[in-house]
């Protein structure tokens, strides 16, 4: 509904529409002789503004009344926008804004007086580093993008504001350089975010399923991070990254898979203990896949390559256990997940404690009752260990690791090997908006190999990956030197 001239009309139109609401406040007062009137929502404006702004508007001696006059003379705050329409000023005012309406004016006033309340700036759980920034990603969005501001101080740093769902209207920003970002994969990402009807948006990971284009993959096509250092650096690759107004996490595009295997302190450690540690994130990797299927063909069809001395171990360790040996490890990799997930959902302390406790009194008292082997429980905790070296993978590393044990329990090595030349396959058959998932390993692209397993000087990284595209490959001007 288009607004009127007649502020009766208007602020009734307005409280039509949120009357079943109990906390939206008018107040009715005169500006200069005019009559006006404000609408809020209590418990979310700044009091302290909303009060110097009612000081301000009661005060005013202007010879007219009118949106021009009181935007230049009398608001004492700068975030004032306008809207002609009713529900301009509905959404107004739910996202904490205060609604001036006055006689006469076909307008009103939409005045920027939210505080939301947020959480302090904190290091993320997931992304602790002995070196380097500690600050870390809140749930308030216009507090993270200051934060990418301060590290980025350029005109070509854009953020393009989306609201997304119906009922909720959650601000959505898309981040770029520039001049560095390919316009036309902007462009994707921004209409695919249009494209989105749900009825609310709580969290950014309810756009990742639109912004995927291999939804039923078990590999990620989208970066996830919490500090703005990283997310600074992804964007002067050419990357574009989309956040949302109440979660602590950024998603960046395009996204490849070696991607997982860095981590923010590998730029602020010397070059050699980064390669190190990220060839140790691949060992790990590889460690937590395929162990428990190659403990159980290995002891199913392939004894003959265990040392003798291991074997008569492996033999009295098994000796009299009621489950084979795939049973057994299938059982113990499932015991390890419930016991997981419940120190995960139960309270902080009682969690801790019994996720130990449960581990240890559990695991040397199924030993000793004969029902599970200690060769079992050591493999399954030594993979479970080093699946943690790539967190943001686990979830989905451990499924591919309940599948090769299957496998391996029921084909043996072999047959674990063929798997996995079919899921590599099927790997470099993926792409993330246009670039290939396994780059810059296949396809090689040589430039980007200075920055993948290995990682050389930042100064000799004279080129942006050249993985995706990119409208300036240059870090610097040609001609420059080191």
């Amino acid at each position: 509904m288009v607004l009127t001239r007649t502020l009766s009309e208007n602020l009734g139109a307005i409280k039509e529409v949120c009357s079943p609401s109990t906390d939206v406040v008018y107040r009715e007062f005169a500006v200069s002789g005019t009559q006006a009137a404000v609408a809020f929502l209590e418990g979310v404006v700044d009091s302290e503004a909303q009060r110097d702004l009612m000081d301000a508007l009661s005060s005013a001696r202007i010879p007219e009344v009118n949106a021009d006059s009181l935007t230049a003379d009398v608001i004492p705050v700068f975030g004032v926008s306008r809207t002609d329409n009713t529900q301009g000023c509905v959404e107004a005012v739910f996202r904490g804004d205060t609604v001036l309406l006055v006689e006469g004016g076909g307008e009103a006033l939409i005045i920027d007086t939210a505080k939301w309340e947020k959480r302090a700036i904190t290091e993320p759980p997931t992304s602790t580093v002995l070196q380097g920034p500690r600050e870390g990603f809140t749930e308030d969005l216009r507090t993270n993008l200051t934060q990418i501001r301060r590290r980025l101080q350029t005109p070509n740093l854009t953020f393009k504001h989306l609201y997304v769902g119906r009922l909720s209207h959650t601000d959505v920003a898309v981040i770029y350089l520039r001049g560095v970002a390919d316009r036309k994969l902007v462009r994707q990402i921004v209409d695919r975010i249009e494209a989105i009807d749900y009825d609310g948006i709580l969290d950014v990971n309810y756009l990742v399923e639109a912004l995927e284009k291999y939804h039923s993959s078990l590999f990620p096509q989208t970066g996830t991070l919490e500090k703005p250092d990283v997310l600074v650096s992804k964007i002067l690759e050419g990357r574009i990254a989309v956040m949302v107004n109440g979660s602590p996490i950024a998603v960046t595009l395009p996204f490849l898979l070696y991607e997982n295997f860095q981590q923010a302190e590998d730029y602020y450690t010397r070059r050699k203990a980064a390669t190190f540690l990220r060839f140790l994130r691949v060992f790990g990797a590889f460690l937590g896949i395929f162990l428990p299927g190659l403990y159980v063909a290995v002891q199913i069809y392939h004894y003959t390559v265990i040392p003798l001395s291991y074997l008569y171990t492996i033999m009295n360790a098994v000796q009299g256990l009621p489950m084979m040996p795939l049973m057994e490890m299938i059982f113990v990799l499932l015991v390890f997940e419930i016991l997981h997930e419940a120190s995960f959902r139960m309270p902080k302390y009682v969690g801790m404690a019994m996720s130990v406790v449960g581990a240890l009194v559990l695991g040397d008292t199924a030993v000793k009752a004969g029902l599970i082997s200690s060769p079992s429980i050591m493999i399954v905790a030594l993979s479970t260990i080093s699946l943690y070296a790539i967190p943001v993978m686990v979830n989905s590393f451990k499924i591919l690791r309940l599948v090769f044990t299957v496998i391996g329990g029921v084909s043996g090595i072999w047959g674990m090997a063929l798997f996995g030349l079919a899921v590599l396959v099927y790997l470099a058959s993926i792409d993330s908006y246009g670039t290939p998932y396994l780059a810059p390993f296949a396809p090689l692209v040589k430039n980007d190999l200075q920055d993948a397993f290995t990682r050389t000087t930042l100064g000799k990284m004279k080129r942006r990956p050249m993985s995706f595209g990119q409208i300036n490959p240059y870090r610097r001007d040609k001609g420059d030197t080191v």
